[in-house]
């Protein structure tokens, strides 16, 4: 399963800006007749080196960090190393156990196995944690730091020969650190025991994620089958603030660019599996909010079927303007209530009865809930490693939150689910007062109902919040100004949910959460300070401080314009260029 990005285990955490590098280093290489590590800059004022050799791990850059601090000292100058401001790193050094031995020591075949095994931890670490297991322990790397300090020192002889100390000793000693290394190697990785000095389950661990990362970056055949595996973020502010960790899904990352792609997946192959698609019937009719329909479009394209899309008019002009450029014939209704006989879902219903057409009745076809079920829950348990103690996720047709929290309960019963509900919507008062009523309204899209639904039928949270659109903007805007993620408002209002419900559990705990889609689809609402004004919610601090920001860099834009004069010459220079841009030719 795909973990983006990779989490150590237990107490690693993750974000965008904490997975930059936490040194800078430059490409040339240690020549210690080896090519591995890189060199960072030295300075000639110390006569020892003292150097964090650090594991490769996957950044959002597509580049590579490193982690695992692992020191190694010898009579060189040490190294002048610059710290990543966004994350402090504690100092190498042997009050954490580190691999500390002076390159006399380590000569020979010995000195290269030391390198051998630290390079390829560079394949399998992850992350730096706060307490980085180590792949040999401390002892065995004292004791023969002990036996090689004595067997140097001048007038030392061994214990078989009581000869002085020669070549063939030498050889003899690097044997027996290699053995020794060799013995610490085969007992980290076969003792699955974690009383075990030198077992590290965070190797393991990192060894396992490397492997199911590689294996799932596949060639995917066409849109249905690029659908899921969508990675695994820390959120570091949220975590931050309620002392948890808490995980969101980047389901933005579909090939439709929302977490309903899923569904559509699983309507469609339902629907050609039962002879409802294929053929001379090419048709298919959705009521929907946007997302899913987007989707059954995209996927619809390579199979030659046409969508019809119903939507109520309160949806964004956005969406509706993708719609179109994805294919789909959209045809706009009022909005009503859900008891109103024109709701856009009853009248999507009608219409696909009149036209002989498919209906995909995302709110009650159980393939919606399906799809969570095998694909979302299954990759959230394996990229939390099964260490989860929360799920958090609003409801539209609430097949998200009833397929994952389906497949989670069955693997950890005692999982505390939660629902996050909008103002407008009845499913928080029916979950916490056994009555179903709505009071107040929302501005955000996509999520909220006002019955139970054929996904919801079986479906029982173990707690429910109310999200208002101030709380649920809040965390839309520090997504994206703390964790450069810009995302729709119902993924703020699952964020919002999941910290009420760090809160509610205590400091320690693991939380998931869903982020829906991407906050393109909405720029003419939650991202305009003109609408959000007129609404009294509030605005992002970045578009506020954009015209501060712009009258301050004015002066320089300015300058870097070309005197007229210039601009005349050169003009005349190319006057006879017809590639020149605004050529009549």
């Amino acid at each position: 399963m795909t973990v983006f990005p990779l989490l150590p285990p237990k107490t690693g955490k993750m974000s965008l800006r904490s997975a930059l590098p936490t040194f800078s280093f430059t490409p040339r290489v240690l020549l210690w007749q080896h090519r591995v590590f890189p060199r960072p800059s030295i300075s000639q004022s110390s006569s020892r080196i003292s150097a964090g050799l650090y594991g490769a791990s996957c950044m959002p850059t597509g580049s590579v960090s490193l982690s695992t601090p692992v020191t190694v000292s010898s009579e060189m100058p040490r190294l002048q190393l610059q710290k990543n401001p966004f994350r402090e790193v504690p100092q190498a050094g042997n009050e954490l156990g580190f691999l500390s031995q002076p390159r006399s020591a380590l000569n020979g075949v010995a000195f290269e196995k030391v390198l051998a095994l630290f390079a390829g931890t560079l394949e399998s670490r992850i992350a730096p944690s706060r307490n980085p297991p180590f792949l040999v322990d401390k002892k065995t790397f004292t004791s023969t730091r002990k036996q090689s300090s004595e067997a140097n020192q001048p007038g030392n002889q061994t214990a078989a020969t009581g000869q002085p100390t020669g070549r063939s000793e030498n050889r003899q000693e690097n044997r027996m650190q290699e053995n020794n290394l060799r013995s610490a190697e085969q007992s980290t990785i076969s003792s699955p025991e974690p009383g075990n000095p030198n077992f590290s389950r965070g190797a393991l661990a990192a060894g396992k994620r490397r492997r199911e990362r590689t294996s799932a970056l596949r060639v995917c055949e066409n849109f249905l089958d690029a659908v899921g595996m969508t990675p695994l973020i820390y959120l570091r502010r949220a975590s931050q603030e309620t002392h948890c960790d808490i995980f969101a899904k980047c389901e933005f990352n579909n090939p439709g660019g929302s977490v309903k792609d899923r569904p559509a997946k699983y309507i469609l192959e339902q629907a050609e599996k039962e002879g409802r698609l294929g053929g001379s019937q090419n048709w298919i009719v959705e009521g929907s909010a946007g997302n899913t329909a987007i989707g059954l479009a995209l996927a619809s394209k390579p199979r030659g079927y046409r969508v019809v899309c119903v939507i109520p008019d309160t949806q964004t002009q956005d969406k509706k303007d993708m719609l179109k450029v994805c294919g789909a014939l959209v045809v706009e209704v009022p909005f009503h209530k859900v008891w109103h006989p024109d709701h856009f879902v009853a009248f999507s219903g009608r219409l696909a009865s009149v036209m002989n057409a498919c209906w995909g009745n995302q709110f009650d076809n159980l393939a919606n809930q399906l799809s969570h079920y095998e694909t979302t829950g299954p990759e959230i348990w394996d990229q939390m490693d099964g260490r989860i103690d929360g799920f958090v996720s609003a409801a539209g047709t609430g097949g998200t939150v009833s397929g994952v929290s389906r497949y989670l309960r069955s693997q950890h019963p005692e999982i505390q689910i939660a629902l996050a509900d909008i103002p407008g919507s009845a499913l928080y008062r029916y979950f916490t007062e056994g009555v179903l009523r709505a009071e107040g309204a929302s501005v955000v899209e996509n999520i909220g109902q006002g019955r139970i639904t054929g996904q919801l039928q079986d479906f029982r949270p173990d707690v429910a919040f109310e999200i208002s659109d101030v709380e649920s903007l809040t965390w839309t805007h520090s997504l994206l100004e703390d964790e450069g993620l810009a995302v729709g408002m119902s993924s703020g209002v699952n964020v919002a949910a999941a910290v009420r419900l760090a809160k509610r559990l205590g400091p320690g705990h693991r939380i998931c959460t869903i982020l829906c889609d991407s906050g393109t689809r909405y720029a003419k609402k939650q991202w305009n300070i003109s609408f959000l004004r007129e609404e009294g919610l509030p605005y992002p601090r970045l578009l506020a401080d954009q015209k501060r920001e712009m009258s301050a860099i004015m002066e320089a834009i300015h300058v870097a314009y070309a005197p007229q004069h210039v601009v005349e010459r050169i003009e005349k220079e190319h006057e006879n260029d017809i590639s020149a841009p605004g050529s009549k030719l």
